[in-house]
């Protein structure tokens, strides 16, 4: 309730308003690359799924070890940490570990065709976006 006060007293300076309006044209501009993004995502996150869900297992040194391991951080084994592992790779936050834990514990070819599609696909949308 009190940030409803701060924004009604704010909306009486012209710099407020102004700044108000910019910023909602840029949103609605860069609705259409949030959405395409967020379909994207979406669907690679299914994918990985598909492909890696309930494989990469790590020891406590981080080494990929499927049988007596456990569960990955940036594993693909529910929707949202596929997403969130998805969304960590197009930050390129570390995404070549990712790689390869899942390299290692599943198909070589899916791992490649996945991830570097991926990097491709959507550092070309955050850089157009940007």
């Amino acid at each position: 309730v009190r940030i409803f006060r701060t924004i009604k007293v704010a909306s009486h300076f012209q710099k407020f308003k102004d700044l108000s309006e910019t910023l909602i044209k840029a949103l609605k501009q860069v609705s259409v690359y949030m959405l395409l993004m967020f379909i994207i995502m979406f669907s690679y996150s299914i994918l990985g799924m598909e492909l890696f869900a309930n494989n990469a297992r790590v020891d406590s040194n981080g080494m990929a070890d499927f049988k007596n391991g456990f569960p990955f951080d940036a594993s693909f084994d529910y929707f949202l940490d596929s997403f969130k592992t998805v969304f960590v790779m197009l930050t390129n936050d570390n995404w070549a570990y990712v790689f390869q834990i899942h390299s290692q514990t599943t198909n070589m070819t899916a791992s490649v065709f996945f991830f570097f599609t991926w990097i491709f696909i959507g550092q070309k949308i955050v850089l157009n976006l940007f």
